[in-house]
């Protein structure tokens, strides 16, 4: 077992019944399967898991997101002479926030905005 393996992963209880924090995994580092599979443990426990100033890049969050099976990407969901303003180039990261690749939050006459609203609505008599 290597020593990254041999980390001190904690488990914090954000509520009585489900979730919590993950601390002690330094995630500026590659993760190994060892962590992984603890943290798979702490999923399986505690059903949401937090992950607070990881600090990942977007190339990191792709590989340790890996460990938890095959990734799919959003190239499907891109219509054809599209150009889309996303925060991340990489299309295994799909980013479902209000937000331009600038920062700026999205107006409702653009295109992505209209997206996400069908995909995530948030009026619960939607659904």
């Amino acid at each position: 077992m290597s020593s990254r393996s041999k980390m001190a992963i904690e488990f914090i209880p954000l509520h009585s019944t489900f979730g919590a924090e993950v601390r002690g995994v330094d995630f500026s580092k590659p993760v190994s399967k060892e962590v992984a599979d603890e943290i798979i443990k702490g999923a399986d426990r505690y059903g949401v898991l937090v992950l607070r100033k990881t600090g990942m890049t977007d190339e990191a969050h792709i590989q340790f997101s890996k460990h938890f099976g095959d990734l799919d990407d959003i190239s499907g969901f891109i219509p054809p002479n599209s150009k889309m303003n996303r925060r991340t180039r990489f299309l295994e990261l799909f980013d479902a926030s209000n937000l331009d690749g600038d920062g700026h939050v999205l107006q409702e006459h653009e295109k992505r905005f209209q997206y996400n609203k069908v995909l995530y609505p948030n009026d619960p008599s939607s659904s």
